[in-house]
């Protein structure tokens, strides 16, 4: 069962996403499980090992953290067990966390008081369906059959379940970044599902050919999603999943645009300037702005997000002059456009 749920799991669109560019995502959540499965452990060395393995996980990444926090409490809750001892193991993870996060303003940029939707209420929860049917419809069956409750999967099961849906049921005090929540979805569906295949009796030995043609469904569909061969995903179109992971993180008609953008603030940027560039451009960025950490700061933002945090962190460190590339014909507060091309344009910030 666990090589079946371990082929499941790398061969789903939402895991092979992840590998495609989270990689502080993927270091986190190799800690997080390590720590999961040393927790559920007998041995005399548990406690030692989940309090290094915790320090691991924030100092990879903060929000993955939490679903070991999450996990680790809920899990000793439900026990009713340890839990003193638990506050004590992860302490230094807690500390870790709090000086990592309060650098980076974690309340802000995970919980909002206004309402977190992009272009739409509406919008917002299409956006939430097309990634959940893009990377779970196939495996719904089998999750909703093989779902249990169980002390160690269902407290950070639920806070995925938060952070995911959260944002359609309270817009106005949503976990933002629903779509990097849907993607973590994949670990407790892939689990279930798995359960669900158990429930159907396909380990037994009369059904192990289900079983094998099952399996290579998902097997064909993630070579296929990973090698740009076929993929379905371009069907619903979304914030966040790739067509495949072949696809560039621009339009192929954008290329050119870009590049000659970037040669304009090459030759025209002022010293010490700063620019903001979104996820998608920030790789171009690094490869055509010969300027680029030189003279002229480059600043990323998340995917499909607003660039208020990252214009904030320029302006705290003192940059008077700001650029931002972004799609021409686009009202964006506070900046104006200062030179276009073919649809990209490079904005200035107006001080």
């Amino acid at each position: 069962m666990a090589f079946v749920a371990a082929l499941i799991l790398v061969f789903q669109v939402a895991a092979l996403r992840i590998g495609w560019d989270r990689f502080r995502n993927v270091m986190g959540l190799i800690f997080v499980f390590a720590a999961l499965a040393v927790l559920r452990s007998s041995s005399k060395y548990k406690w030692p090992l989940v309090a290094g393995l915790s320090v691991l996980a924030v100092l990879s990444r903060e929000y993955v953290a939490l679903i070991l926090f999450v996990g680790i409490w809920g899990f000793v809750f439900l026990e009713r067990k340890e839990r003193l001892v638990s506050l004590a193991v992860l302490a230094p993870a807690i500390t870790v966390f709090v000086f990592m996060t309060y650098s980076s303003r974690l309340w802000g940029n995970y919980v909002l008081s206004g309402p977190y939707v992009f272009e739409s209420y509406l919008w917002t929860v299409r956006d939430v369906l097309s990634i959940f049917v893009a990377c779970y419809l196939l495996l719904s069956p089998f999750v909703l059959k093989g779902f249990r409750r169980d002390k160690l999967l269902g407290p950070f099961f639920g806070l995925l379940l938060f952070g995911s849906f959260g944002v359609v049921f309270s817009p106005w005090f949503a976990v933002v970044g629903y779509q990097r929540w849907l993607m973590l979805l994949v670990f407790p569906f892939s689990v279930f599902a798995v359960l669900g295949f158990a429930r159907f009796r396909l380990f037994d030995r009369n059904h192990l050919g289900k079983l094998v043609a099952i399996v290579l469904v998902f097997i064909v569909i993630g070579v296929g999603y990973s090698t740009g061969v076929f993929s379905y995903v371009g069907m619903l179109p979304n914030s966040y999943v790739a067509v495949s992971l072949t696809q560039s993180s621009i339009a192929w008609n954008e290329v050119e645009p870009v590049e000659d953008v970037l040669r304009w603030i090459d030759e025209n940027a002022m010293s010490n300037s700063s620019l903001l560039v979104e996820e998608r451009f920030y790789g171009w960025t690094l490869i055509y702005l010969r300027r680029a950490n030189i003279d002229v700061g480059v600043v990323p933002y998340g995917a499909a997000s607003p660039p208020w945090s990252a214009l904030e962190r320029v302006l705290d460190d003192g940059f008077r002059w700001i650029y931002l590339i972004w799609h021409s014909d686009s009202e964006i507060e506070s900046f104006h456009e200062v030179y276009s091309q073919k649809g990209v344009s490079v904005f200035q910030y107006d001080l």
